[in-house]
């Protein structure tokens, strides 16, 4: 029986299907950390407490930072007022941009 060679495209969901696998194996378990580096202070932490509990209202890329930009607006627990955390990423790390109340 003649075996069947596999198309590139064949080859790369094969890869793909074992990095799904894999990642799920890697973060699907562990703790997390829940303090991130500020931007202007490398060696300043801030904890990520408000968002434990929250409510996530909006998830987005914000377009005028430039390493990144993941905002997340959200509404503490027993609060109204709605937030915003924006997060930057390079290589050599993330960090918080800015979090604060949404004018």
């Amino acid at each position: 029986m003649e075996k069947k060679e596999k198309t590139m495209a064949e080859a790369f969901q094969e890869i793909r299907e074992q990095e799904q696998i894999d990642n799920a194996k890697k973060f699907s378990k562990g703790t997390l950390v829940r303090e991130q580096r500020t931007l202007g202070d490398p060696d300043k932490f801030e904890e990520f407490k408000d968002l434990l509990g929250a409510k996530i209202v909006d998830i987005g890329f914000h377009k005028k930072a430039r390493e990144g930009g993941f905002a997340i607006d959200y509404i503490k627990q027993n609060e109204t007022i709605t937030k915003r955390i924006v997060l930057g990423f390079t290589e050599l790390g993330m960090w918080t941009y800015w979090q604060g109340k949404l004018k």
